[in-house]
This record gives C-alpha cells, sequence and structure tokens, in this order.
C-alpha cells in the first residue's frame, strides 16, 4: 500500500513539477508522457510481485488505482495530438477545428454509451466482470473494447481509461474555447485546477447544494457541479443519489455546521 501511495504522489508531483516549468505546450506533454509511461511501468512491476489479494482488493485497484495513471497518459497522448494538429491561423479556424474535436470525443462516448452511463451512475453490480482479471468474453464484454495487455488488465480497463480521459478532454476544449471567446481573461484561473478537495464527495455535494439553494450564484445545478469537479479535479459521481443521502441523514447539514463552527472558531481567533 505505501509503494501505491508513493507512485501516486510521484505521478501528481511530477504532473505539477513540469507544468509549472517553462517548456512549451508540447514539450510538456512529451515529459508527462514519459513520467507516466515510467510510473506504469513501475505498477506493472510492482502488482506482478503482490500477494495474492481478494477480489474486492483487485476490482479496487483496476477500477481505481491503475486508471489514475492510465487515464493521465491517455490524455497527454491526446493533448500532444491537439497542440501538434491545432490550426495556427484564425479564430473561426481554431473554434471549428475544436468543435470537430468535441463532436469526435462525443461519439466515442456515445458508441460506448451503455458502459459509460455505467460509469456515471457509479453502478458497481458488473465490476466483478469488469474489474478483474478475466478473459475478455464476447457475449459478457460486448459494451467495451478489447484489451490489448491481457497481462496486466482486466476487460473493462480500455474502456474505462478512454471514457474518463474523454470527459477530461471535453473540458479542456470546452476551457480553450472560452479562453478564444475571452481572449483578454487572465488565463491564470485555470491553475484551480490543481486544487485538491480534502473532504468526502458527500461534504462536497452538500456545499454545493447550500449554494445553489441560496440562489447567489447565477448558474443551474448542473454548471455549478461541472465548476467544482473542475476546479478540484474531482469526480462527483452521481450528485442526485448523493443528495438523495444526504436528505435520509439524521444531520443532512453537518458539513454546513462544521463550516459555521470552523468560521466562528476563526473569527473569534482573530480579536
Amino acid at each position: 500500500m505505501n509503494q501505491l501511495l508513493s507512485l501516486t504522489e510521484d505521478l501528481e508531483k511530477g504532473l505539477i513539477g513540469i507544468e509549472n516549468s517553462n517548456d512549451t505546450r508540447l514539450q510538456k506533454c512529451i515529459k508527462k508522457i514519459k513520467l507516466c509511461e515510467s510510473l506504469i511501468n513501475n505498477l506493472k512491476l510492482l502488482y506482478r510481485k503482490k500477494p495474492k489479494i481478494d477480489p474486492d482488493q483487485e476490482i479496487h485497484f483496476f477500477k481505481k488505482i491503475k486508471p489514475q495513471f492510465t487515464v493521465e497518459l491517455h490524455y497527454q497522448n491526446t493533448l500532444f495530438a491537439y497542440f501538434k494538429n491545432k490550426p495556427r491561423g484564425t479564430i473561426k479556424e481554431k473554434k471549428v477545428f475544436i468543435n470537430q474535436e468535441l463532436e469526435r470525443i462525443s461519439a466515442y462516448l456515445q458508441r460506448y454509451n451503455e458502459f459509460y452511463t455505467y460509469y456515471k451512475t457509479g453502478s458497481e453490480y458488473l465490476d466483478h466482470l469488469f474489474y478483474r482479471q478475466i478473459e475478455f468474453d464476447i457475449k459478457i464484454h460486448a459494451m467495451l473494447e478489447h484489451p490489448l495487455d491481457r497481462e496486466f488488465t482486466c476487460p473493462a480497463g480500455p474502456t474505462l481509461t478512454c471514457v474518463i480521459c474523454a470527459e477530461k478532454v471535453i473540458q479542456f476544449l470546452k476551457n480553450e474555447l472560452f479562453m478564444l471567446k475571452n481572449p483578454h481573461l487572465d488565463p491564470s484561473w485555470e491553475k484551480s485546477k490543481t486544487l485538491s478537495w480534502k473532504g468526502s464527495k458527500t461534504d462536497l455535494v452538500e456545499l454545493i447544494y447550500a449554494l445553489h439553494s441560496t440562489g447567489k450564484v447565477d448558474s443551474d445545478l448542473k454548471q455549478i457541479v461541472a465548476a467544482m469537479e473542475h476546479t478540484f479535479n474531482i469526480d462527483i459521481g452521481n450528485n442526485y443519489r448523493t443528495f438523495t443521502e444526504i436528505k435520509r441523514k439524521k444531520n443532512p447539514t453537518a458539513f454546513i455546521n462544521e463550516l459555521e463552527t470552523c468560521l466562528l472558531e476563526k473569527v473569534k481567533s482573530e480579536f
């Protein structure tokens, strides 16, 4: 477990270090790709040396741990192609190119819509067939891409990587369009993507619904969720289901109460 945590920290610190360098966007992509490839090789060696693990641990590894590395690798390869092929012409040409990329990636998600829906709704009932090292069976796994690496993957591995990456690329392309439409906006706002949410997803959903219910944020609920996911680089999952669980809690405003308590203590400490 400590070795896995160390690799995850190496990934996070390595990506931040490269991003904060003075390299060009293409150079950053290349360095990030090499970083991911190296860490995935280390992850593969570590997994091969593992003692026998139970099915739940195996599912957790292929569903939560490995995708942190493979998604970033796929994402950086996609960004490299984007920056390499991006038109150098007019703003209109750039917008056309970005919209074409958005359509292409949206078409991919539509092609794997059945699995994408399973992933987005936080379903688990097929995890034992998707995230364990079992043979790919076309009768069972027809909704998935066929894995190429049989030694270090699971039936849903490549598809999971691609759909998570697709979401990240779509958000990136939307940001690119936003910057084209707002060329004078300070681009330093994008650094907010390095913020880390240390609370639970339930806490974040509680905060989102609290902000939305006040009417003080000029956006609908879906937009607020997307903004929070972007800011904290987190996948909130099915916020509607989470909010339903919050409503059933004995204290549905536990996090908001905690915020109030912490703020009052901060105010008192300043006197």
